[in-house]
Formats: structure tokens, C-alpha cells, sequence
């Protein structure tokens, strides 16, 4: 009795993540162009949307459909490159005659000549994926060096060395508290927000005691136009985006029209006091630093916000700390101690 038995992997659940523009190609001056007119044709559908009484998030919302839905049609979604950029037709072509090869002999009555065919397509198959893989790499080696030799070029080194990269697979199962191991989804999804939560509430920091001071009355004006524009040049490219999947080139390379109907976003930001939900929700994205990868305090997490939420953080007063890079309030709460103890020294 003879048992043939088989192993399959099982098939890789589709995520429902949402898709990612190709936001590359707006680095092509014909679609730049292009991106900019069908965009200032779909401002007047901004205009027709929610009115003066509308919300922030129904502003945010719209805008954000509108958007996306122009840097689909004319960009395109993003799609993932391929890691075997060798298997080209020739070698597919190859690797379909050895199938078709192993077929007959599997299911026909086997014989000594067609077992030698299966065996020579087979070797033939292997030494042409060789030769090509070789070439290919010897390719991508030249391109590498290439990149690095170039001023400005430190961008797409990394990433032909990313490339290059072995895959690593993820890993699938994560140490709680006590260290025992979790298996299921939601077990996993439960323990990050416990460290999360932990990590970022911590409840052992004393509370710093600050005089009351008055109110100056002082009412100061919104932020201009060319306050939001400068906010928006001012971000940088090629960076990930938040929840809502626009990328900081989107908005830069708009146009004028949609840079105004981002004005008015903050504006009615500014008005009600009110931010868009998205502004306020990020997604934390988690980078191994060493050591046990099934702990989970051996990884940092990066926290990805909307690039339209950051607009906003630009244009506010230099006099605000303490949420933007290199602004800490510590310096503003001892320069306001001194002042105070001068106060206190000299009796006024």
C-alpha cells in the first residue's frame, strides 16, 4: 500500500487595508500637470459638498474622498515590486514545459523516456533561472554602487538595499505579561494595547503645581493663507501617511484651489475648536530593536498621523510647546520659574 500525502501552506488571508496611491508618478511633470487641472475641476465638488453648518469631520471627509478619488484616476494605485524581478518570460515559458512534462509522466503510464524528458526540462529549467538570477544581481550590485557614488542619492540606496533583503517573515505569536505565548489574533491585538496603554499613561509622574496667571484678553487673528501654504511646502516628501492614506505630495502639488479649500479646513478648526476624528487617531507601526522578538518591549513604535493634521501644527505661534519637534516646555516652564523667583528676590 502506498501513501502520497501532501503539505500545502495555508492560503494568505487578503488584508482589508485600504489602497495606496502611486504617489511616485506625481514626480512626472505630464502627470503633475495633469493631477493639478483634474484636481482644480473637482474643487467645484468641494464646493457643492457640506455647507457652513457642516462639521469638521464632514469638511475632512469630503475633502479627503475628493482627493483620493483624483489621485487614483490619474496616478494609480500602488503596487508592491516584485522581489523576483529576474523570472521574466523567458523563464516562465521554462518553468510551464517542465510542468507540462511532469503532468504526462504523472498521469500517463510512465516510462523511462518520458521521466528522462521531466528530468532534462527540469535541469534546463534550473540553469536558466541560475544564469538569470546572477545577472540580476550582478544588476542590482551595479545600481547600488551607483547610488551610492551620487550626491542626494541616500533615498533609493536604502531602498535597493531593502531590496536586496532576505524576506523575514512576521512574527506570529507574542509573549503577555507572565511570558506565556499568544497565538490568536485578538489575543495579540489585547496585549499591544495593554503595553500601549501602559506605556504611554504612565500614572507615576508627579504633577507639576503652576501659578494661575491672567488672561491678557488678547485675541489673536486665524492663521493667514500664505501661513497654510508655507505649512504645506514646508512638510517633507516620501513620507507614509496617516489613517486617511493622502501622502504629503497630494496636497503640495494640488494646486492652488485645494490649498485654499485646506485653508478653510483650518480655519473651521480654528473657529469651532474642534479637530477632525482622524487628526486625532494615528497608526502605531512597530520596528524591531533587538533581542527576543516575541516580546514586546523589544519594539518601538512609530505612530503615523494624517498629513493634513500636520498642516495644522505648522502654523501655530512660535509661543506653543510642547507637541512639535525641538519645542519642549521645560524651557518655557524654567524661564517662567526664574521670573517668578526674580519677582519673589525683589519683593514685587
Amino acid at each position: 500500500m502506498v501513501l502520497r500525502a501532501r503539505i500545502t501552506i495555508p492560503p494568505r488571508i487578503p488584508s482589508d487595508n485600504q489602497v495606496r496611491v502611486n504617489t511616485e508618478a506625481i514626480h512626472n511633470t505630464t502627470l503633475r500637470n495633469t493631477y493639478k487641472k483634474e484636481m482644480d475641476a473637482a474643487i467645484t465638488a468641494v464646493n457643492r459638498g457640506p455647507g457652513d453648518e457642516a462639521s469638521t469631520n464632514d469638511l475632512h471627509n469630503h475633502l479627503n474622498n475628493v482627493i483620493m478619488d483624483t489621485a487614483t484616476n490619474i496616478l494609480g494605485p500602488s503596487r508592491k515590486r516584485s522581489r523576483n524581478g529576474w523570472f521574466d518570460d523567458e523563464c516562465k515559458l521554462a518553468t510551464e514545459r517542465k510542468n507540462a512534462a511532469y503532468r504526462v509522466m504523472l498521469h500517463s503510464q510512465r516510462t523511462r523516456a518520458r521521466a528522462e524528458t521531466y528530468h532534462e526540462l527540469r535541469r534546463a529549467e534550473k540553469r536558466l533561472h541560475r544564469r538569470k538570477k546572477e545577472a540580476w544581481e550582478n544588476q542590482q550590485v551595479c545600481e547600488l554602487e551607483k547610488h551610492r557614488e551620487q550626491p542626494h542619492q541616500a533615498r533609493k540606496f536604502y531602498q535597493q538595499v531593502s531590496r536586496m533583503k532576505p524576506y523575514t517573515p512576521r512574527c506570529s505569536s507574542y509573549r503577555d505579561k507572565e511570558g506565556n505565548l499568544i497565538f490568536d489574533r485578538m489575543g495579540i491585538l489585547e496585549r499591544w494595547v495593554e503595553y500601549f496603554d501602559e506605556l504611554l499613561n504612565n500614572q507615576n509622574i508627579g504633577e507639576l503645581e503652576v501659578p494661575p496667571t491672567e488672561d491678557d484678553g488678547q485675541i489673536l487673528p486665524p492663521p493667514s493663507l500664505g501661513e497654510t501654504v508655507r505649512a504645506i511646502h514646508r512638510l517633507k516628501n516620501h513620507k507614509s501617511p496617516g489613517v486617511d492614506g493622502i501622502t504629503v505630495e497630494l496636497v503640495k502639488y494640488g494646486g492652488d484651489q485645494l490649498h485654499q479649500v485646506v485653508h478653510q479646513l483650518v480655519l473651521k478648526v480654528w473657529d469651532s475648536e474642534s479637530m477632525p476624528d482622524d487628526w486625532q487617531r494615528g497608526i502605531i507601526c512597530l520596528t524591531h530593536k533587538k533581542g527576543d522578538i516575541t516580546q514586546c518591549s523589544n519594539y518601538r513604535g512609530i505612530t503615523l498621523l494624517g498629513r493634513i493634521a500636520l498642516y495644522a501644527q505648522n502654523i501655530i505661534g512660535p509661543y506653543q510647546r510642547g507637541f512639535t519637534p525641538g519645542k519642549s516646555t521645560t524651557d518655557q516652564i524654567l524661564s517662567l520659574r526664574q521670573a517668578m523667583e526674580k519677582l519673589l528676590e525683589y519683593g514685587q
